[in-house]
């Protein structure tokens, strides 16, 4: 327990968030991929060694994600390609046992930072093809160890400064767009939510009264602040703000709010007793927020709080610290832990109905993370990441992306034995020259009608034309994927 008590003191890692892939500021959950609710399959790539399971940051076909030693007490950056998982390249940025936590992933950026626990963490904006420094911040950041990045609507980046200073930062080169000096009540309340160009954030000095502010993310000039919320003298709660602009935030040692925002002010629209352990997330749909309460997650009315769901037991012991992702046909994952050891996966229909569920033990920071190409990642304790993806999504996504690009195979259908090119269609706009080849993919993958690999081949700098010897492979239908794209090939006798 001692082991434990110290770990907690030392890394705990953001919920997963969403819909950059990889940075919603509002922290819902939400994202706009398909999950895995049918049989789920896995791919498996390795990865630097982790005492412990972490958050996943993606973007495109990119994740990344802290792999973090007790043995050597360094995490280590590491940035993994998908679907195969396997590790594109490694990082740390500082001196022998540094801490490089991601807290985003946004426009083609890897935020994160040397994690000190002193309140003076550095910040690094990361290039995600080579793991090589864009920019690093002049300014510090606090110690916080449940936040994320947020982003104004253009993408610049928000950030929970030293010293009680919100960091607005130029994304491009990190300079400072603007500054708000607010009280900060404590270690965790650094979360902060950002809807319809306004922040949220909480206010009050340790053993004061908490409120919380809405802030412009165009000037960083401060709006209002809600009436105080009774709780203990510290916050160490996290909160979310709905896709309908409710907000939902959890006082420590007090109730579950959900407030609303506008000209007017703030206005309570209820408050209830809740639950769950400190560093959990909330999820919210349209079909309500998700909250723990004891050992089950619980769906409540957005209009009274009222509960009129409820999950199986996810956690056998303690009360249950949910980390939630929801897709875009409202299914949640779960991350369900307590903070001994116990951990599982759960894939669970909106009304809380179990669709499959997997152990991970030890996966106490590590929620379920979407991109796009429909994969949810993982990142569990161990040698190893994981890829879920669902064996029909691939049909799903064979049409043109939404840029007008498409990839096609030809011959199709080919004879088994011959070889097959690969060939990437026009952009819309004419005068652009499509980077999916030279961006991020370093390798073309085929998968089966079940969703195996059977085969895979690196790509050798930008090409307009991939050939594929599939020799060994037999008559059906097959996927082929660079990159976020994918081409349905057909193999005959």
């Amino acid at each position: 327990m001692r082991t434990m008590t110290v770990l907690l003191a030392i890394i705990s890692l953001a919920s997963a968030d969403w819909t950059t892939v990889g940075g919603n500021s509002e922290h819902n959950g939400l994202c706009y991929d398909e999950g895995p609710t049918h049989g789920a399959m896995i791919h498996e790539g390795w990865s630097p060694y982790s005492t412990l399971g972490m958050q996943v940051y993606a973007e495109g076909s990119l994740a990344v994600t802290m792999r973090y030693d007790f043995g050597t007490m360094t995490g280590t950056l590491a940035c993994h390609e998908l679907p195969t998982a396997e590790t594109l390249w490694t990082r740390v940025y500082g001196p022998a046992q540094s801490k490089i936590l991601p807290i985003g992933f946004r426009d083609n950026r890897i935020y994160c930072r040397n994690f000190k626990e002193t309140g003076n963490d550095t910040v690094y904006c990361i290039a995600p093809q080579d793991g090589s420094i864009l920019w690093q911040s002049r300014w510090t950041v606090e110690r916080g160890i449940t936040w994320a990045a947020n982003y104004t609507p253009d993408g610049d980046i928000i950030l929970a400064g030293s010293g009680a200073v919100i960091l607005c930062l130029d994304k491009e080169t990190g300079d400072t767009v603007w500054t708000r000096y607010r009280p900060l009540p404590n270690t965790g309340a650094e979360w902060m939510c950002v809807h319809d160009s306004i922040l949220y954030t909480w206010t009050g000095f340790i053993n004061r009264p908490k409120k919380l502010l809405a802030i412009s993310t165009n000037t960083g000039a401060i709006l209002d602040s809600s009436p105080e919320l009774p709780g203990d003298g510290d916050q160490e709660w996290p909160f979310a703000v709905g896709p309908d602009g409710v907000i939902y935030c959890q006082r420590d040692g007090g109730l579950l709010h959900a407030l609303t925002y506008n000209s007017a002010g703030f206005h309570e629209r209820w408050s209830r007793t809740s639950g769950g352990g400190v560093w959990m997330s909330f999820g919210v749909s349209q079909y309500g927020l998700y909250a723990p309460m004891g050992r089950r997650l619980y769906r409540l009315y957005p209009a009274s709080g009222l509960a009129f769901d409820s999950s199986p037991e996810l956690v056998g012991a303690r009360e249950l610290v949910p980390r939630i992702s929801i897709d875009r046909d409202n299914y949640l994952f779960v991350m369900a832990t307590t903070g001994d050891g116990e951990g599982k996966l759960w894939a669970l229909t909106p009304d809380l109905d179990t669709l499959w569920h997997e152990d991970y033990p030890y996966a106490y920071y590590s929620g379920p993370a979407f991109t796009s190409g429909l994969f949810m990642i993982m990142a569990p304790a161990g040698a190893l990441m994981r890829v879920y993806e669902h064996p029909m999504a691939v049909e799903e996504r064979e049409g043109p992306a939404a840029d007008g690009r498409r990839l096609t195979a030809c011959p199709n259908p080919a004879q088994i034995g011959s070889t097959v090119a690969l060939r990437l269609g026009e952009t819309r706009d004419m005068t652009q020259t499509s980077d999916v080849w030279d961006r991020v993919p370093s390798r073309v993958a085929v998968y089966d009608a079940l969703g195996r690999l059977v085969h895979q081949s690196a790509i050798t700098g930008p090409q307009s034309e991939i050939t594929l010897d599939l020799r060994g492979l037999h008559a059906g239908t097959y996927y082929c994927r660079v990159g976020s794209e994918t081409a349905r090939l057909t193999l005959t006798e």
